[in-house]
């Protein structure tokens, strides 16, 4: 689980919404990992037993099981979430759905089909406000399309990004001169150009 900002994106930071709460969510990512997170995990209990159905909290509750390799149990938190109803933190709802279909592809021993099957129920692109509105989140979706060797779906989604949302090859010239002579190369080929300028490998997390 991550919710860093890549390259381009890092650029263009400020058409994500919610740039703020992903570095939230970073630093308590980063906390998990140190071992420096008590305070904030109690920070969490105390706010869910005040409210127990805070989509808010249940969602970083989740975050630190991930964090501490506890996936089946954050499995279960953001299954709860995923069918809450729409409300303040219809966000983390949405990021929740995006996570399991995360838990599904990259870590349950699931068939490819199954896989492929629980990110088009989760993931609904065209229905959804959030991929109309943030950058990580659109790019988290092609990448998922890209581990399951959906190149096409991959494909249209970077394209919308790069060229038809946000435009970010036009507002980087060095990258709209690498690509503009590739427009009929592979979509496979197209897809792993893409991955290729950001930090993360299009194979892992």
């Amino acid at each position: 689980m991550e919710f860093r900002l890549h390259l381009f994106v890092d650029m263009l930071a400020t058409h994500s919404p919610k740039a703020h709460y992903y570095r939230y969510l970073n630093q308590l990512l980063s906390s998990v990992a140190q071992k420096r997170y008590r305070e904030m995990e109690k920070s969490i209990e105390h706010a869910l037993r005040l409210d127990p159905g805070n989509t808010k909290y249940l969602f970083e509750k989740a975050c630190i099981l991930m964090g501490q390799g506890a996936t089946q149990s954050a499995l279960k938190i953001l299954q709860k979430i995923a069918v809450s109803p729409p409300g303040d933190y219809i966000f983390q709802r949405d990021l929740a759905r995006l996570q399991i279909a995360e838990i599904y592809v990259y870590d349950l021993q699931v068939s490819e089909e199954k896989k492929l099957a629980v990110v088009k129920k989760l993931v609904r692109m065209q229905n959804s406000n959030i991929f109309q509105q943030d950058m990580v989140y659109i790019l988290k979706v092609g990448r998922l399309y890209a581990k399951l060797g959906e190149w096409k779906i991959a494909r249209q989604i970077f394209d919308y990004l790069f060229f038809h949302k946000y435009k970010v090859m036009y507002r980087v010239p060095f990258a709209f001169e690498f690509y503009k002579d590739k427009l009929n190369e592979s979509d496979e080929a197209r897809v792993k150009s893409y991955l290729q300028q950001f930090t993360f490998d299009y194979s892992k997390k």
